[in-house]
């Protein structure tokens, strides 16, 4: 379901779309569109995990933040803050982990 802005029916400018067809394994993506693909914005998946930040062709691309859910309730999760690039993560940035460890540079 999308609920959000449209320009020549397609998504474009702020909006909110969820899948799943349950919410405990709902997916969604609240942000910017542009040409009815992702621009900028968060997403959560349905395993917990979320991206936050920029977009291109549908894909994560640019400058984000990946932080996974951790199976510990009450612990925060490992974050991955870096870029992005074509959906992949790139192999610098810096990730923080749950003990709070923080390794900046080649994390891959």
């Amino acid at each position: 379901m999308y609920v959000g802005s449209f320009r020549g029916n397609k998504r474009d400018g702020y909006g909110e779309m969820t899948w799943g067809a349950s919410k405990s394994d709902a997916e969604w993506f609240k942000g910017l569109w542009h040409a009815d693909r992702r621009f900028k914005g968060k997403q959560r998946l349905a395993d917990g995990t979320e991206y936050d930040g920029d977009w291109r062709d549908d894909a994560m691309h640019g400058a984000g933040r990946l932080t996974f859910k951790s199976e510990i309730k009450g612990i925060p999760g490992t974050v991955f803050q870096g870029r992005f690039e074509n959906g992949v993560q790139a192999p610098t940035g810096t990730l923080y982990l749950s003990n709070g460890d923080v390794y900046q540079g080649e994390v891959q």
